[in-house]
């Protein structure tokens, strides 16, 4: 157990020990939002303004791909996963359509 100074300097709601460590934190995050690629983050960003249960139902959902892939093995999960892609790319593409002269002007 901790020593019992430890539950002193937490006994208060806002005790020094909370007041200086709230401080770090934040003077932390503001390190983090102000550097030049983090502040685009967008897992950090959903990180600090998901609701409780939009961060609770991506958790569930990430242990479960987690799941999955320890059940497959990660060579069936990938392959998967690619193919998956692939066909939603496939038929996001199908969408637009090019004529041949299209395809060389792009290439």
């Amino acid at each position: 157990l901790p020593s019992k100074s430890y539950y002193e300097k937490i006994n208060g709601v806002e005790s020094d020990f909370l007041k200086e460590r709230k401080r770090k934190l934040e003077h932390f995050l503001k390190i983090m939002l102000s550097h030049s690629k983090l502040c685009d983050c967008k897992e950090l960003n959903f990180f600090l303004t998901a609701e409780d249960a939009k961060f609770k139902e991506t958790q569930d959902h990430t242990k479960e791909l987690q799941r999955r892939m320890r059940s497959k093995g990660f060579r069936e999960y990938a392959w998967e996963s690619f193919s998956s892609l692939y066909q939603n790319t496939k038929s996001f593409m199908s969408n637009f359509s090019l004529s041949k002269a299209d395809d060389d002007e792009v290439l």
